[in-house]
């Protein structure tokens, strides 16, 4: 939990600035974390400092925002994490208007990447950021 306030103090500044937001997912007493929602532009540092390739004839430039999301391991035996994307897919295309988004996630995260797979998306670059084990996949 420190970790994770630690974390959303770091991207404060950037929300605050409209380079990037992040978005604690609560219980409906606002009480309890149960997840997190990151939204960057394909431009922040860490993605440019990262390896993008595309899995097919996608460009990575016209992807208008990339997402992380995660949800606490005690919530996806009720889907919280469906749920979730659901409704940031909705909430991407009705409000913010943007329909080339990307979900990315860790090939680690193996209920992640089933969830991911199950849908319509697809995966359209691997990512390889600095410093971090393993490889990413973006699903669009």
């Amino acid at each position: 939990m420190e970790a994770n306030r630690q974390d959303l103090e770091d991207l404060a500044p950037r929300h605050a600035e409209r380079r990037a937001f992040t978005y604690t997912v609560v219980d409906p007493e606002d009480v309890t974390c149960l997840g997190c929602v990151y939204i960057f532009p394909t431009t922040a540092t860490f993605l440019l400092r990262s390896t993008v390739a595309a899995v097919g004839e996608a460009a990575w430039g016209d992807v208008d925002a990339v997402v992380y999301f995660w949800v606490r391991r005690s919530r996806m035996q009720t889907h919280l994490d469906e749920r979730l994307l659901t409704s940031l897919r909705a909430w991407f295309a009705d409000d913010w208007r943007l329909s080339r988004i990307v979900f990315v996630t860790s090939q680690r995260f193996d209920q992640q990447m089933a969830l991911l797979g199950r849908t319509d998306l697809r995966p359209l670059f691997e990512v390889a950021e600095p410093g971090k084990a393993g490889r990413y996949v973006a699903f669009g």
